[in-house]
C-alpha cells in the first residue's frame, strides 16, 4: 500500500476548502431558517440585541454538531468527483497509488471532524440545550404575561393591561394578587412599565398613578381600605411564573453522570415520576446518541471515496445532490432506528448504531465495485 504525502496534503487541503464552505452555507441556512422562525416571537416579547445573540449562541452548537459531519461529506464527494471527472484518478492508478491513496487523508480529516463532534455531543450540547431552555422561556415570559386586552392568571395573580407598545410602557394596568389569602388585593393604575432584572430573576411592574384597593376586613365588612398612590413597583419572582426553570431537564439537557443515573434508578426499579422523560430508555438512547453520532464522519469517509469514483458522481452538481441524498439517509435512519428501540424492536445499546453499521457494509461494497478504477 502506497500513500504519498504531497498528494494525501493536496487532498486534504481541498477537502477542508469545500468543507468550510459548505459548512458555512448550511449554517447560515439552518441559522436563518430558525432564526426568521423565532423572529416574529423575540419582537414580540421585546427582545433586546443582547438577547438575539445568546439564542445565537445557544444555536450555534446546536446546529454545528449536525453540519459539521454534512459539510465534511460534501468537502470529500465534491473533491473525489472533481478528480474523477478530472482524470486525476486515472493519473493516480497509472502511478501505482490505490485507494489506499485517498482513503488515508480522508480517515484522518474524519478522525479530527469526529473528535470535534464528539466534544460538541458530551460537553458543549447539553449546556446549550440549558442556555435556550433558560433564555427562551424568559423572553417567553416577557411576553407571554402581557398579552394587551387579555386577562392572564399567574399562580394566584390575575394581570390585564389595556396596552402595552414594543418598549413595554403600559396603559390600564390592573393587577389581582391572592397569593396571601388573608392579605387579597386589587391595584388598579393609570399607566405603568414592564421590567425583568436578570440578576434577581425578578419581574417589576413600575406603575404610576392609581389605587391599590385591599380586601374588606371580615370584622369590618363595610369598611372599604383603599391607598392612592403616584408611583408604585410590584415585583415578583420568576419561578413564581416559570416553574420549568426549576424542574426536572430533559434528557438532552443532562450530562452523563446524570443520564447514567437515571439508567441506574431504573434498573433498580426506582420511580421516575420526577423526570421530565419516565422511559428510561429515552435516557439510555441520548447516551449512546452522544457515542453514536460522532462516529458519522467516520462513516461519511468509508462511502464518500468509493461513491465519488462512480462515473455518476463526476460532475460537482451531482456530487452535492448525492451529498444531500447520502445525509438524509443516514440520519432518517438515525432517527427510525430510535423508533425501533423506543417500540422494543432492537436493544437501546444497538439501535443508534444501526446507521454506523449500514454505511460500513455499504462503503465496502461499493469499494468492491470501483476497484477497477483505482487498483492497488
Amino acid at each position: 500500500m502506497r500513500v504519498s504525502r504531497l498528494l494525501s496534503f493536496q487532498l486534504m487541503k481541498e477537502v477542508v476548502q469545500y468543507s468550510a464552505l459548505s459548512f458555512l452555507a448550511l449554517t447560515m441556512v439552518l441559522l436563518t431558517q430558525n432564526g426568521l422562525r423565532l423572529l416574529d416571537e423575540l419582537v414580540a416579547v421585546g427582545a433586546t440585541l443582547d438577547d438575539c445573540i445568546d439564542v445565537i449562541a445557544c444555536l450555534l452548537p446546536l446546529l454545528t454538531a449536525y453540519t459539521l459531519p454534512i459539510a465534511f461529506l460534501f468537502g470529500m464527494i465534491i473533491a473525489v468527483s472533481r478528480m474523477s471527472a478530472e482524470g486525476e484518478i486515472l493519473a493516480l492508478g497509472a502511478s501505482g497509488l490505490g485507494l489506499a491513496s485517498l482513503l488515508v487523508p480522508m480517515m484522518i480529516l474524519a478522525a479530527v471532524i469526529s473528535g470535534v463532534s464528539a466534544y460538541i455531543m458530551i460537553d458543549v450540547e447539553y449546556r446549550a440545550h440549558r442556555e435556550l431552555r433558560a433564555v427562551v422561556e424568559i423572553l417567553a415570559a416577557r411576553g407571554g404575561m402581557l398579552d394587551p386586552g387579555k386577562f392572564r392568571s399567574l399562580v394566584g395573580r390575575t394581570l390585564f393591561v389595556n396596552e402595552r407598545d414594543r418598549q413595554n410602557n403600559l396603559r390600564g394596568v390592573m393587577i389581582s394578587d391572592r397569593t396571601d389569602p388573608t392579605n387579597a388585593f386589587v391595584i388598579f393604575s393609570e399607566r405603568g412599565r414592564f421590567s425583568y432584572d436578570d440578576v434577581r430573576q425578578t419581574f417589576t411592574l413600575g406603575l404610576e398613578e392609581g389605587a391599590l384597593h385591599l380586601d374588606a376586613d371580615p370584622n369590618v365588612p363595610d369598611r372599604v381600605r383603599t391607598i392612592a398612590f403616584e408611583s408604585l413597583d410590584y415585583s415578583f419572582d420568576v419561578s413564581a411564573l416559570i416553574p420549568t426553570l426549576t424542574a426536572a431537564v430533559r434528557p438532552r439537557q443532562m450530562t452523563f453522570d446524570e443520564l447514567e443515573d437515571v439508567v441506574r434508578r431504573a434498573r433498580e426499579g426506582s420511580d421516575l415520576g420526577d423526570l421530565h422523560q419516565r422511559d428510561p430508555i429515552e435516557y439510555e438512547l441520548e447516551i449512546h446518541r452522544r457515542y453514536a453520532l460522532p462516529v458519522a464522519p467516520m462513516a461519511f469517509a468509508l462511502i464518500a471515496v468509493p461513491l465519488g469514483l462512480r462515473r455518476a458522481a463526476r460532475t460537482r452538481s451531482r456530487g452535492a445532490l448525492i451529498s444531500l441524498t447520502l445525509a438524509f439517509a443516514y440520519y432518517g435512519l438515525f432517527s427510525q432506528a430510535r423508533f425501533l428501540a423506543l417500540d422494543g424492536w432492537v436493544a437501546a445499546h444497538y439501535a443508534l448504531w444501526i446507521p454506523n453499521l449500514t454505511f460500513g457494509v455499504i462503503a465496502a461494497l461499493l469499494a468492491l465495485r470501483v476497484r477497477h478504477v483505482i487498483a492497488d
